[in-house]
């Protein structure tokens, strides 16, 4: 199981990759913006903070001299016209939030410059990460916070560059709005919001963030049926949307299609190989074809990829016991729970400040 005898990678080499994409990657596109940059900053383990500058000269003063916050603007009047945000993503509660708060703060036609990591499976994360992201999944997530023209930069064995563009439009509002109605359980509310959608939706990928969000309804709802018709539209829309494909192999093992599910959940692993909902699901599956040693690889990978996700740790050290690997359990439990325990904060996820500090 996962046992490193030392964290898979230090901060300060996060910190390093974070200076070396800002430089190389970040300021040449920046200089070519006029007006106003957000940024968004780490400044612990539980706090994150969107920090203004007036303009590029402003940034990289607060670069060069991080305790020089002269330049940056509390809540300024105008909004940006670009923002930043490095490696961050994995390193937060909840990151939907902050791609909300900075698509609140970038005026219409701005652009979001980010840096994430490329997971894979058998990666063990760091212990101040709390969770790594699919291409397939990130994209998503700038697509329901209200950016579009997302492109992927640069596409490295280690790290992804994205560049988004800001959309003011009520569609994506809509997909905002019904997401937080999801996740509450209010699947009529979430149908509202959508079917109040009247603005044409810009690209393929909102369409498909739509039929998705459509088919969660349709699931909270019990109405199997029709959950499974949007699934399908959606993988017509994007043949390797892996998370349909989740949700057709979920719909199939509910069924009784064995197979048919463990098909399903290996064509979205082949998408996207380090997703934890197909491992998840592939681990079920295992588990009732009676593999349950194939179920606790499948489970202890994708618990490794969500550290912070207690149901799949249980669920790891479940099958670990179940198939007799209990020196195993017990290492993976030290190791998992010998990091400093994460203080949740009951403030919001990010703050605005117009300091610049230092960079964690």
């Amino acid at each position: 199981m996962s046992e490193p005898t030392e964290l898979y990678k230090r901060e300060d080499a996060t910190e390093c990759a974070r200076e070396a994409v800002r430089e190389q990657i970040v300021l040449p596109i920046l200089a070519r913006v006029s007006g106003r940059i957000v940024e968004v900053e780490r400044r612990s383990a539980i706090e994150s903070a969107l920090v203004f500058h007036e303009d590029i000269h402003a940034y990289r003063r607060a670069l060069t001299s991080p305790s020089d916050g002269a330049d940056a603007q509390q809540v300024p009047s105008e909004k940006a016209a670009a923002g930043v945000w490095l490696f961050g993503a994995e390193r937060v509660e909840n990151p939907t939030v902050i791609y909300r708060r900075l698509a609140e703060s970038l005026a219409d036609g701005a652009i979001l410059l980010a840096a994430s990591e490329v997971p894979w499976p058998g990666k063990i994360l760091s212990s101040e990460e709390s969770a790594e992201y699919t291409a397939e999944e990130t994209a998503a997530a700038f697509v329901r916070a209200g950016f579009a023209d997302i492109d992927r930069m640069v596409e490295g064995p280690f790290f992804r560059i994205w560049k988004a563009t800001k959309r003011d439009n009520g569609a994506h509002a809509a997909l905002c709005n019904a997401e937080d109605y999801l996740g509450t359980g209010d699947f009529a509310s979430a149908e509202r919001e959508l079917d109040g959608i009247t603005e044409q939706m810009s690209s393929t990928l909102v369409v498909r963030e739509f039929a998705l969000l459509v088919a969660a309804c349709h699931d909270l709802a019990g109405r199997q049926a029709a959950c499974l018709d949007a699934l399908s539209e959606a993988l017509m829309l994007d043949p390797r949307c892996a998370r349909a494909m989740c949700g057709l192999g979920r719909i199939a093992a509910l069924t009784g299609d064995v197979d048919g599910a463990s098909d399903f959940f290996d064509a979205a692993l082949r998408c996207e190989p380090a997703l934890v909902a197909g491992l998840h699901g592939k681990a079920v599956v295992l588990e009732s074809k009676g593999d349950p040693e194939g179920a606790f690889a499948a489970m202890v990978t994708a618990s490794d990829l969500r550290p912070k996700n207690d149901q799949l740790l249980s669920e790891a050290a479940r099958l670990g016991n179940i198939i007799g690997k209990l020196d195993d359990v017990a290492r993976f439990f030290s190791h998992r729970f010998s990091a400093p325990l994460r203080i949740k904060s009951e403030a919001s996820d990010l703050e605005v400040t117009s300091a610049s500090r230092s960079r964690n």
